[in-house]
């Protein structure tokens, strides 16, 4: 039988939501809980609200951002079960912790436990229901296009975490959603329990709603590296808040009833272009069709749209040497045969770009950057009015990339892992 429950807070200058966090931990009916609180530097009262809660272990000490106190607190608790709330989330109602740790008792015996939950603004009021999928049987299909999971509503046995690893530490907005993938591909059982479980807080300062874009980009980025592909409906939402300015939570086209416009048509075309389109992605799309509805959704979509693979080449044999009307290359540990007249455009493109570039061209000299550390150390404001090159990750260098004429990739590996917003760059 489990009996024991632990609750993992990562907490930075949230003093004014964090006695309701922390009360709403107190207060359940299930008794004994143990409550960790990591906090890395407050400057409020954080610190002394923690301080004054009986139930709650503080740890005051330095960490690396959410993910990694988080993970602390994965490592510390022996309880039976764990959850995980944020300082601003509140537990729904007194009687959440007795109903999960009776699920989880139950003869089939589940590993990770979760409920319904809504939205609330800074001052708790209700903004909407969140969506929650209540089939955990469709995760191998749905969760490529959807969370369908509110994280505070979710409880584990405490094995999971030895089982599947824990959050990580180099996501800022989606370590949650890319570790439900995780558990998923594992094999670990969900149960959906029909019970609200959380109060998730959405507010102007939350770092989800603030930073949209960023969490947007990270989200397609990590959906490429666990399916090979981004959904076609992740993309409408990017498209919908690059031209609409949609969050996608609570403001949507659907809620706004705002019709798609010739800007939206064009930011989900070229979303569509710089995620799905290379070879491998398209590759995989294909072969993902044959069996699973969610890349077969965005593959009809695609060919609707006359968005087809962008680059006319096939993998071959490391040991082939030539393949009809195709030009063969090794690049890195793969060989690749290239249709052979798109190789001769590619090619005479490139140089007769450098041609006209060295022509009309205005200085006599161009600066090459590099991607040190020692760019930190470095006012773009002194490159105003050079001709520039830079190189693979430099456009993350906004003072710096602003400034450059020419942008180079010039290694196989930065063009793979980069592709999507090497390929979103004007």
């Amino acid at each position: 039988m489990l009996k024991t429950i632990s609750i993992i807070t990562p907490s930075f200058n949230q003093a004014r939501f964090l006695p309701e966090c922390l009360d709403s931990v107190r207060d359940q009916t299930y008794p004994g809980c143990e409550h960790l609180v990591y906090d890395p530097g407050s400057t409020d009262d954080s610190r002394d609200i923690a301080r004054s809660y009986p139930h709650v272990r503080l740890f005051a000490e330095a960490d690396a951002g959410q993910s990694d106190a988080v993970n602390k607190g994965f490592a510390s608790v022996t309880s039976d079960v764990v959850g995980w709330l944020n300082s601003d989330d509140v537990y729904y109602d007194l009687n959440v912790f007795r109903q999960v740790i009776d699920r989880f008792n139950q003869p089939d015996q589940p590993e990770m436990v979760y409920g319904r939950g809504i939205y609330i603004d800074a001052q708790g009021a209700k903004l909407r229901d969140a969506y929650t999928n209540s089939n955990p049987d469709s995760f191998s299909w749905r969760l490529q296009k959807e969370v369908g999971i509110l994280q505070p509503t979710v409880f584990f046995r405490h094995d999971v975490f030895e089982r599947v690893g824990c959050l990580r530490s180099d996501l800022d907005f989606c370590m949650d959603y890319e570790f439900w993938i995780r558990c998923m591909q594992s094999g670990l059982k969900f149960v959906f329990l029909d019970a609200h479980f959380a109060r998730a807080r959405y507010y102007e300062s939350n770092k989800t709603f603030g930073r949209r874009d960023e969490s947007l980009s990270e989200i397609c980025d990590m959906l490429i590296e666990k399916f090979g592909y981004v959904h076609y409906q992740w993309l409408q939402r990017y498209a919908e808040y690059l031209s609409m300015g949609h969050d996608g939570v609570l403001n949507t086209a659907s809620r706004s009833n705002d019709a798609p416009n010739e800007e939206y048509e064009e930011a989900l075309n070229k979303l569509l272009r710089a995620y799905n389109t290379n070879a491998l992605t398209w590759a995989g799309l294909i072969e993902g069709a044959s069996n699973n509805r969610s890349p077969r959704i965005t593959l009809k979509a695609m060919r609707e749209r006359g968005i087809r693979q962008s680059t006319p080449c096939r993998e071959v044999p490391l040991g082939q040497d030539k393949e009809d009307g195709h030009i063969c290359y090794t690049v890195g540990p793969k060989r690749w045969a290239f249709n052979a007249a798109w190789q001769r455009n590619q090619t005479s493109s490139s140089r007769n770009f450098l041609e006209n570039e060295i022509e009309a061209r205005k200085k006599d000299v161009c600066v090459i950057i590099g991607n040190g550390p020692s760019l930190r150390e470095v006012n773009p404001e002194d490159l105003d009015e050079q001709d520039i090159i830079v190189s693979n990750y430099a456009y993350l260098n906004a003072g710096i990339f602003k400034r450059s004429k020419y942008l180079t990739v010039a290694n196989y590996l930065v063009a793979e892992q980069g592709l999507q917003h090497f390929n979103q760059v004007e």
